[in-house]
């Protein structure tokens, strides 16, 4: 049987690249690890503490964590910027939005007991820009038409220097009139939006409005309290009336009809009163709502 002669020559040569290829490679990682050592023994943090005073270090003191800092270089470039978080700070704007989102909730409940109140509100909003629309829209016609009639009065022919002016006054005038119209109708798009959200929010809060402690401190809506004065009113005169009957037979009223009148007085002068409390209510409620 043959065998093949073996080199051994050869062997110890691979052996050898083998072990130099080992050799190297271990030569770079640690080439790689030393220089990923260096930039961080050489990275340079900047921060300013509590009182504000600006501290340099390789790191963050824990009562600094979170603040905000800059990662230099050792030229004393800035390489990297991190911003501050500080879970109190966060807190606190939650609680501040939630705040404004529990008091802008009770103004639209306040300012609104039903959806179609809401919808006559826009409604009135939209009525003013709606009229200037129509008559920025006729507007535009008239000024085109009156820049066809010219431009067809004067087809082939050469126009007067006044004509041109003319011409030239009427396109600028249109192009003004774009503008305008495009003003009105974002006004318009604006009010739309801003009812749709009032009339969406309205619908999410009214099955929990008892949570509202601002709207319940009240207990009635102004439909209500309107309501209320008109019942009073009408116990009121039905007393009166009663009153006056008795006085014409020269009877003295009985006791309930002169506390009947009593009663329905003084009913009519607290409704009066927290009709006026509220209407002030709905009032800078509705102005905060427009800003």
């Amino acid at each position: 049987m043959y065998l093949p002669t073996i080199n051994l020559r050869n062997t110890n040569m691979v052996r050898l690249a083998s072990s130099l290829y080992l050799f190297v490679s271990c030569l770079f990682l640690l080439a790689g690890f030393s220089l990923h050592v260096h930039a961080e023994a050489s990275k340079i943090v900047k921060w300013k503490d509590a009182n504000g005073v600006t501290h340099y270090g390789d790191k963050l003191p824990a009562q600094d964590a979170g603040r905000g800092n800059s990662v230099l270089n050792k030229q004393g470039t800035v390489v990297k910027t991190n911003e501050s978080f500080n879970p109190n700070a966060n807190t606190q704007e939650i609680e501040k939005v939630s705040a404004e989102q529990l008091r802008q909730d009770s103004a639209l409940l306040a300012s609104y007991s039903s959806v179609e109140e809401i919808e006559l509100a826009q409604n009135r909003n939209l009525k003013s820009d709606q009229l200037a629309l129509q008559a920025l829209q006729q507007r535009q016609e008239d000024l085109k038409k009156n820049l066809r009639n010219l431009n067809t009065k004067f087809s082939g022919k050469k126009m007067p220097p006044h004509i041109v002016e003319e011409v030239k006054g009427y396109q600028l005038q249109i192009l003004k009139n774009i503008s305008e119209i495009k003003t009105v109708e974002s006004s318009i798009s604006q009010t739309t939006a801003r009812f749709a959200n009032y009339k969406q929010r309205y619908l999410e809060l009214r099955p929990r409005d008892q949570n509202l402690t601002y709207i319940k401190a009240k207990k009635k809506t102004l439909t209500e309290l309107q309501a209320w004065k008109a019942d009073a009113n009408t116990r009121l005169n039905f007393n009166l009336d009663k009153a006056l009957s008795y006085k014409r037979a020269g009877i003295e009223a009985p006791p309930h009809v002169r506390d009947g009148i009593e009663q329905a007085n003084r009913e009519v002068a607290r409704a009066d009163e927290e009709i006026a409390e509220m209407q002030e209510s709905i009032k800078k409620s509705q102005q905060s709502f427009i800003k």
